[in-house]
């Protein structure tokens, strides 16, 4: 195979080459190593701007589960641990004890705070032992705060929101995957799917990206049927909002909204949760019983493309300062990448001398040559059908040039042939042209 030849085979499958996917979680742990801000010799651990602020409880516990996802010791683990114990709300009220507040809280734990610590402590071995924090009480604390109908807010009684029920069952699926608390969230995230098949950030709100792919992931981790209709209907939903986009679309989404609780007296504030919807897409389509090629070749392609030198990723609604959440979403993605098994019930491996083909079940009847070849029938077909009047226009123009060359047409005549497609391409460009602001 000539070099032409290997070019034009690497563009059509866009290869995701193993050691880039290393370097950048490498990249990316280091910035997460360099962050660590100690508070003395006993504790400390990170703030979610990246910075030597006084750390908080979630961006350290989300800083521990990445080195656990990856196999690295973090630094001062230690005293990571024992802040996070330090941390914890000890009360005899059991609407706060078990929970964690953030810096911004006032003291008063919250749902999002606390599934994220549950999570690291459902990760690999930590589960119960004697250095976590008390994650009976933790998982108390999430029991206490589901609401009536299965879903979670930020407390008990809060509206129930999207992220807050994904988030509480993915951190319990972790310690205890078959806690009735799932099936319960299950059932909300069912309920409130839209007519779309996404979900959006409350019920009956848009469908968006970050949130069809949160509550996926969620459905998935507390074992429900990833066949069933309403499922495969989501999956079919988030494909093609991830194919259809244009370039680079990170589908950033910066959720906020006002959180009540009472308590002796009354607390309000407002809660920013920052989402890299790309990245969390990617996620959840390796989920899918038939990974989409296409959306998780451009998922990819993207986040690689997008890491800064410092190992970071941004966000458009971010600033350019260090921050931990896309920096999080995109690791979270490779991660799993990394870990992804590629084999599904039904496949067929092919060896050959130097690679190994998965055979879906489903392309059974294709060879193998049609099926490399697939994904670039699939975006020339998408080119048409986004710049149909250029390909008219040029056809025409062909068309035009043989019959004026051959005698059956005047180039005068030949030339008016060509003025409704330059018209339909006028038409096209100025429809896909932004409204002046």
């Amino acid at each position: 195979m000539g070099s032409s030849d290997t070019r034009g085979i690497s563009e059509l499958l866009l290869p995701v080459s193993v050691d880039v996917v290393d370097r950048q979680i490498k990249a990316a742990i280091d910035l997460l190593a360099r962050s660590y801000s100690a508070i003395n010799d006993q504790s400390g651990g990170w703030y979610h701007d990246l910075s030597n602020q006084p750390p908080g409880p979630v961006a350290t516990a989300v800083a521990l589960l990445a080195f656990r996802r990856v196999g690295m010791k973090p630094p001062a683990p230690e005293a990571s641990w024992a802040f996070l114990r330090q941390r914890q709300i000890r009360s005899d009220d059991l609407t706060l004890h078990g929970g964690w507040a953030t810096n911004t809280t006032d003291g008063q734990p919250t749902v999002e705070a606390t599934a994220i610590a549950v999570r690291l402590f459902g990760s690999g071995t930590f589960g119960f032992s004697s250095f976590t924090p008390d994650c009976s009480a933790a998982l108390r604390f999430l029991a206490q705060h589901q609401n009536r109908g299965g879903g979670w807010g930020s407390l008990k009684d809060c509206p129930s929101r999207t992220t807050t029920t994904a988030q509480s069952m993915q951190a319990v699926a972790s310690l205890c995957p078959d806690d009735p608390m799932l099936e319960a969230g299950a059932r909300w995230l069912i309920k409130h799917q839209a007519p779309t098949g996404g979900w959006g950030e409350r019920p009956g709100a848009d469908s968006s990206v970050v949130h069809t792919s949160l509550a996926l992931q969620a459905l998935a981790a507390c074992g429900s049927d990833l066949m069933q209709t309403s499922v495969l209907s989501a999956f079919d939903w988030l494909t093609s909002k991830i194919t259809d986009a244009p370039g680079t679309e990170i589908h950033a989404f910066m959720e906020t909204y006002n959180i009540t609780a009472a308590n002796h007296r009354k607390h309000q504030w407002r809660e920013t949760m920052h989402h890299h919807g790309l990245a969390l897409a990617a996620t959840a389509l390796l989920l899918h019983p038939h990974p989409p090629g296409q959306a998780l070749r451009k998922c990819y392609k993207t986040i690689l493309g997008t890491q800064l030198p410092s190992g970071e990723w941004v966000s458009r609604q971010e600033s350019p300062a260090p921050a931990l959440w896309p920096t999080w979403h995109c690791l979270s993605a490779l991660l799993d990448l990394r870990s992804a098994s590629l084999l599904r019930s039904g496949d067929t491996l092919v060896w050959l001398d130097h690679a190994v083909a998965v055979r879906r079940a489903s392309g059974d009847t294709k060879s193998l040559s049609s099926l490399v070849r697939a994904p670039h029938t699939q975006r020339a077909r998408l080119f048409v059908r986004r710049r149909w009047a250029s390909v008219l226009l040029a056809a025409a123009a062909a068309v035009a040039a043989i019959l004026a060359i051959s005698g059956l047409l005047t180039w005068p005549n030949a030339i008016l042939t060509l003025l409704l497609p330059v018209l339909l391409l006028v038409a096209q460009e100025a429809a896909r042209k932004p409204p002046n602001r």
